[in-house]
């Protein structure tokens, strides 16, 4: 019929729609970014009292609320503070006409001098006067006495009751009665007024005065919210931030690169590929210096059998390096700030090479297919086929379901163009000896081969890529990992990755601070003063805090671990050298204290001020463990020491430590380790 009807309802609580606005922004939230918030009482109680109880059921405030925000609430809404007791007869006059009665034991507790002469100069000019309780006497405003008298006759009950709610905290029925001498019943008679006053809350905001008293209490809503924002700011207090060296330790237990601290097999594996999922490193660096370093016992096929599976891909991302993530994350990181690049990523784009667009779209057409199936699909030679594998990997458009094919992949290099890309047969041996360059190239190109038990397919992939994803969408997953990865997270460690920028990120975690999902606060001295934390990460920085750290131990940690928190932005601790992350650099910590700083596969070494030489002693025994890592997990097969400190290693004193360990003297004042097995 075209008709319009409006409907207008008035609740108590509001629409699922409307209490994701409904925050007191000026109260709470406006000034409170960047101060810290210790513990998981204070997500809830900085939200506003209507949420909570959608949230919190009512019988749990009284272990949120603090009796001391109550106490230090009270003193104030009962001028009992030093900086507002009354100093004047008519200061007096005025706490009489705000707060109601008050004995005389009371009114000594908010006079900052003579109180009794106080009331005697109020009682002789007829402006205030005595009336009795039952057993008890209180000084009354004298306009009021009329009003108390009228307590016995049922007469501005609700109203004498209410103006003392309103002048504390939460008050129970047996509280009232008793300090007015009135049945219960009367109390409550009165009360059944306030069920419809938006600003009188009734439940159980804390326990009882006495022990085990159990009595529910009425509240008024302003009150209610001061205690609340007292509650927050005594829980801000309860937790100064930490030194660098403390969260170092909590960062080596939160990444479990810490020996005690380290999983076994499945689980440890599980965790590391999840807490590092989206990482950029480079390939050889993720399995000696990631799993090797934080699952007990770790052996390479163990990562072969976990993360072989379909559930992971391992992409490239620029020559040598590697970012692995789930199946259906790919889309999440082939975003630009301002939307996907494509539809299907980065595959879309033509590759360089003849050999690799010869394989792209031999994958794109034949779909997963293994290194023969390629060779014979292409016509490509065995060398052609491993460049250009190598140039679409390191681009990121295809992948192997086998992370053994991808760590042995070379880099990929520039197409000769004297050299055919068909296979070369040998007609005869004279037209080809061993030492042509064809030869040369073809055993060259056999030996570099990777395995033939892997497929390769394309990343351009509804299964690989996911759903289309907004930058928003992107942003969301993509702050998952990092909280994941670093537990607390400073624009700092975002720098390091590669993701989107820091608005997109920080303003997805502001949004979950509003939802109580993530804590903001400065956790960290050292770091920039927006920091984002889950509230299980702040237990452990606590523990870790408040636990004696064990007998001291070394922990050697890879310059581009994410458990490394040295870097851009962080004032080094090894003097004149800075702090770079790459491959070849390597920080030994002991229980969070940078000692030694080890450059170049050991080239360079920077002792850390103020160390013990017993501590530098162990980091370089840690150091000439990186030529005892089993097989292809070892990044060099000896170690030569140049500069300690910035001079010849041979003249700086710490010399003489390395020679202990097995460094001899070499050429050029270095020192040389050849110790290994």
């Amino acid at each position: 019929s075209g008709a319009v009807r409006i409907h207008t309802l008035e609740s108590e609580v509001p629409s699922p729609f409307g209490a994701s606005l409904l925050f007191d922004f000026m109260a709470v939230y406006m000034y409170e970014y960047d101060q810290t918030k210790p513990d998981r009482l204070s997500q809830y109680v900085a939200v506003n009292r209507e949420l909570l109880a959608g949230v919190v059921d009512i019988e749990t405030l009284a272990s949120l609320i603090r009796p001391e925000a109550v106490d230090a609430v009270e003193l104030q809404l009962q001028y009992a503070d030093p900086r507002t007791r009354a100093r004047t007869p008519e200061e007096l006059m005025e706490v009489l006409l705000r707060l109601g009665d008050l004995s005389e034991e009371e009114i000594a507790d908010r006079c900052a001098g003579d109180s009794a002469g106080m009331l005697r100069t109020l009682e002789e000019s007829h402006r205030a006067a005595r009336i009795s309780f039952g057993n008890s006497l209180r000084w009354v405003a004298a306009e009021e006495r009329e009003v108390y008298e009228g307590l016995k006759a049922g007469r501005a009950t609700g109203q004498v009751l209410r103006r003392y709610i309103e002048h504390h905290g939460p008050v129970p029925v047996s509280e009232l009665a008793r300090r007015y001498n009135l049945p219960v019943e009367r109390v409550e008679e009165a009360a059944a007024a306030w069920q419809s006053d938006r600003n009188m809350m009734y439940g159980r905001f804390r326990p009882g005065p006495t022990p085990g008293e159990d009595d529910a209490q009425w509240a008024y809503r302003p009150n209610i919210e001061r205690i609340l924002r007292q509650t927050i700011s005594l829980l801000r207090k309860e937790i100064q931030p930490c030194t660098l060296e403390e969260f170092t330790r909590f960062l080596h237990r939160w990444q479990h690169v810490d020996p005690l601290d380290r999983p076994a097999v499945p689980d440890g594996m599980a965790l590391s590929l999840d807490q590092n999922e989206g990482l950029v490193l480079p390939a050889d660096s993720w399995e000696r210096d990631i799993f090797y370093r934080r699952i007990s016992a770790y052996a390479p096929e163990q990562l072969f059998h976990a993360a072989g599976s379909a559930a992971w891909i391992w992409a490239g991302n620029g020559q040598g390096r590697i970012r692995l993530f789930q199946r259906g994350n790919g889309g999440i990181f082939n975003m630009t700030n301002g939307g996907p690049v494509h539809d299907g990523g980065s595959c879309a784009e033509t590759p360089a090479g003849e050999s690799a667009r010869r394989i792209f779209s031999f994958l794109r057409e034949q779909g997963a297919s293994f290194l023969s199936d390629i060779r014979a699909g292409t016509g490509l030679s065995l060398a052609a086929v491993n460049n250009g594998l190598a140039e679409l990997f390191w681009d990121g458009r295809i992948t192997n379901d086998m992370p053994a094919e991808v760590f042995r992949l070379k880099r990929a290099r520039p197409e000769e163009t004297d050299l055919p890309l068909e296979p070369v047969r040998m007609i005869g041996p004279r037209r080809f000896s061993g030492s042509s360059p064809v030869v040369q190239n073809a055993r060259k190109a056999i030996r570099e081969a990777p395995g033939w038990t892997g497929r390769w397919s394309v990343l351009d992939h509804p299964g690989v890529m996911g759903a289309q994803r907004t930058v928003e969408e992107a942003g969301a997953a993509q702050a998952d990992m990092l909280l994941k990865r670093y537990g607390i997270l400073a624009r700092e460690f975002h720098q390091r990755e590669d993701m989107l920028s820091w608005q997109i990120i920080a303003a997805e975690l502001q949004r979950r601070e509003m939802r109580g999902n993530v804590r903001r606060g400065y956790f960290v001295q050292g770091l920039s003063g927006m920091q984002f934390a889950l509230p299980e990460a702040i237990d452990v920085l606590r523990k870790t805090r408040t636990t004696s750290p064990p007998a001291q131990r070394i922990v050697l940690i890879n310059g581009m671990d994410p458990a490394n928190p040295l870097g851009p932005g962080i004032p080094s601790p090894f003097g004149e050298s800075g702090m770079t992350r790459s491959p070849g650099t390597y920080i030994a910590f002991c229980n969070g204290h940078p000692v030694l700083l080890v450059q170049n596969y050991g080239a360079r070494l920077w002792a850390a001020r103020e160390v013990a030489e017993e501590l530098v002693d162990e980091a370089v025994e840690e150091l000439i463990g990186l030529t005892l890592l089993p097989g292809e997990l070892r990044p060099v097969k000896q170690l030569d020491v140049e500069y300690i400190n910035g001079v010849r290693a041979a003249l700086d004193p710490l010399s003489a430590l390395l020679h202990k360990r097995g460094f001899v003297r070499a050429a050029n004042q270095t020192l040389r380790f050849e110790g290994y097995r």
